[in-house]
């Protein structure tokens, strides 16, 4: 549930596939964060990457990512922190 609070969406709204789990990053960002997605998924990368979304209220949280694919979940498993104090 903290993931979808970082995010600003509910629950069952996050994972289900890649434009559902993006859907609040900021245009900007998207690209880098679907290629490490997709990077991660396709090559067995970890992922790392950095990007910001914007919350309903309408404030700016920068979130790190950070985990691995488990291929035979087919799921990505790992953290993410708002590291938007540090930014």
């Amino acid at each position: 549930e903290y993931a979808c609070e970082l995010h600003g969406v509910a629950p069952r709204a996050v994972g289900r596939t890649l434009e559902e789990s993006t859907v609040n990053i900021l245009q900007a960002d998207q690209p880098q964060a679907r290629a490490a997605l997709q990077a991660q998924i396709r090559a067995a990368q970890p992922l790392r990457v950095d990007y910001r979304v914007r919350m309903p209220d309408g404030a700016v949280r920068w979130i790190a990512c950070r985990g691995e694919y488990l291929t035979e979940r087919r799921c990505v498993m790992g953290t993410v922190q708002d590291i938007t104090e540090s930014k």
